[in-house]
């Protein structure tokens, strides 16, 4: 419920508060939860990162990546409750040798798809073996 969900995202923010190291480092963090769209883009980011596709540039701080569109890949993740599929255009590599997260955000595709993760897959499973009996 969204009462519940407010009562964790006080807790969080408390104990944010709480941790002066944490604090001085975020400040008052915005606690919420993140859409479907943004979930794809991160996890986006983070394949291509993790394979070569993306790079910090230099020291990360800046929010800049380097691009290696040759390495470039899209990314598809089944969750229970939703999909989120999100790629990057080919024409990356010709136009843009580094990007900040803003830049990639813009041209980024990234799209979720509610109600049809694992847990929907299985409903229409069961629904289906039982058409079958």
């Amino acid at each position: 419920s969204d009462a519940t969900q407010e009562r964790l995202y006080d807790n969080l923010r408390r104990w944010v508060r709480e941790h002066p190291a944490l604090a001085g480092r975020f400040g008052a963090p915005e606690a919420r939860t993140i859409t479907g769209e943004e979930e794809a883009l991160f996890q986006l980011l983070t394949v291509n990162i993790r394979q070569g596709g993306l790079a910090l540039a230099g020291d990360g701080t800046r929010g800049e990546f380097v691009v290696n569109a040759s390495q470039l890949l899209p990314m598809l993740e089944l969750g229970g409750a939703s999909t989120q599929v999100a790629a990057l255009p080919t024409w990356l590599s010709t136009r843009h040798r580094r990007m900040t997260w803003h830049q990639l955000n813009r041209v980024a595709l990234d799209r979720s798809f509610l109600r049809f993760g694992a847990s929907q897959i299985f409903e229409w499973r069961d629904t289906a073996n039982k058409r079958a009996m």
